[in-house]
C-alpha cells in the first residue's frame, strides 16, 4: 500500500501538467514530485476513481477538502489545495487572479500549489490552479517551471526567473519551520523572448 501511496504522490503534478498539455497547449513541461508528505492532517477521500491514483493522506496541511464544487478523488480531481495558508496570485496579462494554497517542502525543492488540480479523464472547464517548484534557499530563483490554469486559460513557462523569501538573508536555507515561522514570498515570471506564455506568480506563504 505504501508503495502504491509513493507512485501516485511522485505522479500528481507531472499528470496535472501532462494533461494540460496534451489537451490544447503545444508545450510539455512536468514539476515532478518526490513525497514526503508527513505533515498531513488530511485523510484518504471515500469514493475514488482511481485508488491507485486519489488519495490525501500524506499531503502538506491545506491540502484537501472541499474547494467549491471540486473535492479530492471525485470527478477526476487529484488534489484541492485552497483551504491552506498561503495566497498566491497569478498575473496574466496584467491582471492579478489571486487563489488560495500551500507552500511546502517536496525534496530539495519548495513547492507551491494553489487551486484545484485535476487529473486525466478531467471533463468540464478546468479549475483554477497553479504550480510551480524553486530551490530551497532565500534570493535570485532561475529556471523555474510554473504552470497556471485561470478562467480556463492555461499559460506555462519552462524557465521562470524570480526572488525567493528577499525578507531573509541571501542564501538562507528554507524549511518546514522556516515556513511556519517566517514571512516568506517569492515571485516566479516568464521569459518572453524564449518563446514561454506570458505568466507571472507571486506568493505569500501565510507564515510569520
Amino acid at each position: 500500500m505504501m508503495r502504491r501511496l509513493a507512485v501516485a504522490s511522485i505522479a500528481l503534478v507531472c499528470l496535472v501538467v501532462a494533461a494540460a498539455c496534451t489537451s490544447d497547449s503545444p508545450k510539455s513541461t512536468a514539476t515532478t514530485t518526490t513525497s514526503d508528505r508527513s505533515n498531513s492532517s488530511t485523510t484518504t477521500s471515500p469514493d475514488t476513481d482511481d485508488p491507485d491514483a486519489h488519495f490525501t493522506a500524506g499531503w502538506p496541511e491545506g491540502s484537501g477538502g472541499d474547494c467549491g464544487e471540486h473535492t479530492p478523488g471525485k470527478g477526476h480531481v487529484l488534489m484541492t489545495f485552497c483551504n491552506g495558508p498561503a495566497t498566491v496570485t497569478a498575473i496574466f496579462d496584467g491582471t492579478p487572479h489571486e487563489l488560495k494554497g500551500v507552500c511546502w517542502v517536496n525534496g530539495p525543492n519548495l513547492e507551491i500549489d494553489a487551486g484545484v488540480a485535476p487529473g486525466p479523464g478531467f471533463t468540464g472547464p478546468w479549475p483554477d490552479y497553479v504550480t510551480t517548484q524553486v530551490p530551497l534557499e532565500a534570493g535570485a530563483i532561475r529556471g523555474a517551471v510554473v504552470f497556471a490554469n485561470v478562467g480556463g486559460v492555461r499559460r506555462q513557462s519552462s524557465y521562470a526567473l524570480g526572488t525567493l523569501a528577499p525578507a531573509l538573508a541571501q542564501g538562507t536555507g528554507i524549511t518546514a519551520d522556516t515556513l511556519r515561522t517566517q514571512k516568506v514570498t517569492g515571485e516566479v515570471k516568464s521569459i518572453a523572448a524564449i518563446g514561454d506564455d506570458e505568466v507571472t506568480a507571486t506568493f505569500d506563504c501565510g507564515g510569520g
